[in-house]
Order: C-alpha cells, then structure tokens, then sequence
C-alpha cells in the first residue's frame, strides 16, 4: 500500500444472517507493481449492512484478515479494513458495486487503534460484482388439526370465564391470520412492480398473494469479486 501502482484484488462468498447485516469469507490480494516485496495475500472475515438489501442501496463495510509477505523474509500481518459503498441490483441475483475503503497493515497485530507509525495505510477505490442463487424453502408448521391448542378465554368485567373447550380448527385458522399479517408487514416499504414477485425487484398484488405464507427462504448465498486501485497512500 505504498506505491502509486498498487492494486487490491479480492474474491470471496457470503449470505445474508440477520436483517441487513450480512458476512462473508474472502481472500485478497495487495499487489505492489513498484516494491514486490511490499505485496501483501491474505484470508479473512467481512462483515456488510445494507448490501444486497434494495435495487440501489449505500451499504457499509468492515473487516478483518491474516496476510503473508512472500518476497524477501516471509512475515505475517494483520490487515483491517472498513468503508462506504453504492450498490446497484437490476436482479436479484446480480449486483453491481462501487466502494471506497480504508486499508490498514498491522504488522505487531496490535489491533487498528494502535498502529506503529511503520504501519502501512491507504485508500482504496474498487468496484465489485456479486452473484446470488439460494434461497430454499423450508416449511414453518403452524398448528394443525390435531395439536391440542386451546384459546382461552379471557377476563371480562369481574366475572372469570373457564377456559373453553379446544377447538383446532379456530387455532389453524387464528395462526393462518397470524402468518398474513406478519406478511403484510414485512411488504411494508416494497416497490411496487407489475407482474413482479421478488421482494428485490417488486411485486404488485397476485405476487404478494404467491409471496411465502407458511415458508421462509434460507438467505441466499452470494459470490463476489472485487478489484481496486490503491490511492492516498501514506
């Protein structure tokens, strides 16, 4: 990261686990043209919010990797990196990207709030592509007409009511009406789109009444490649 002509090269794999926040899995590479000693290639965790969420969302990165020095003395570092990005998604499963990252070298892995001033550290420019498939279906069972659910009664003035008697059929029915309006919900915020069925793309009524009442889909698993340049080296 301390030539004019270094270039950050990174591919990896990911999914989204909670809401907007994702994670994935990627090697990088830190090539320096001018000081091939200066080369950094290294593995580590990356941690994403927003990205992949909407058609064109800003999103936000962080990470974290173990790196090797291959020229000269072989060394290993620490490497920390965290930036801003612009995503843009015309599919589902396809994402286009522009981000700008801090990348810093730690050579004692004393962690990034307490770099040594031989520490290298740059800007980098990249663009990224992702490619997402997944997402299978896995079937929540609600009540069925043989679970012994009861509704209950509740208090009315100062008189109690008992419970009443288990009746299956009105418990199916009560969870169903759970599950559309948890659906509704969720649809909240959507884009509007004719003809549509994806949450990322759009949907208009016939795709929210196909959407998944008693499944949910598994987060899609999602590959990247990323290549930058680096800039503002110091």
């Amino acid at each position: 990261m301390s030539g004019a002509n270094s270039a950050l090269y990174a591919a990896g794999m990911g999914r989204r686990f909670w809401g907007p926040l994702g994670y994935n899995l990627h090697g990088f590479a830190i090539v320096d043209a001018d000081d091939p000693e200066g080369s950094l290639y290294g593995i580590g965790p990356e941690f994403s919010l927003f990205r992949g969420t909407r058609r064109l969302v800003p999103y936000a990165v962080a990470g974290a990797g173990v790196a090797l020095r291959p020229q000269g003395a072989p060394q290993f570092t620490a490497v920390w990196h965290a930036g801003l990005g612009l995503e843009f998604n015309p599919l589902a499963s396809l994402g286009l990207a522009v981000e700008a990252s801090r990348w810093v070298e730690d050579g004692g892995f004393r962690g990034f709030w307490d770099l040594d001033a031989s520490d290298r550290r740059g800007w980098v420019l990249s663009g990224r592509l992702s490619v997402r498939w997944g997402g299978r279906p896995h079937h929540t069972r609600g009540p069925s007409v043989t679970d012994p659910t009861p509704i209950e009664s509740v208090r009315r003035g100062p008189a109690e009511y008992t419970p009443e008697p288990a009746d299956p059929e009105a418990d199916a029915v009560a969870w169903l009406a759970l599950r559309i309006v948890e659906t509704a919900l969720e649809a909240m915020g959507e884009p509007y789109r004719w003809g549509g069925t994806s949450t990322d793309e759009g949907f208009d009524c016939s795709g929210g009444r196909s959407r998944r009442m008693s499944t949910h889909s598994s987060p899609a698993i999602s590959w990247f490649f990323r290549i930058g340049v680096v800039w503002s080296p110091m």
